[in-house]
């Protein structure tokens, strides 16, 4: 799911109101939020998407491999 909500944030997307197939708890949306926060591809005070997002994005790869592979 990270990597859903990652793509989803760079397209301006809100993965709490996104009509999916087989939609996700909040509780696991939120999680996948606080990781990305964590790992720093969105802004914890703006909550705007950073640089480092744009290039997880590119990888394609779950966000912490993504992370990984930049660092």
């Amino acid at each position: 799911l990270g990597m859903t909500v990652l793509k989803m944030n760079q397209y301006k997307l809100d993965p709490f109101v996104f009509p999916f197939i087989e939609k996700p708890s909040v509780t696991q949306i939120k999680d996948a939020l606080e990781e990305l926060i964590l790992l720093g591809a969105i802004d914890e005070n703006s909550g705007s998407i950073t640089e480092l997002c744009m290039q997880m994005a590119f990888i394609q790869a779950s966000p912490m491999i993504s992370k990984m592979l930049i660092d």
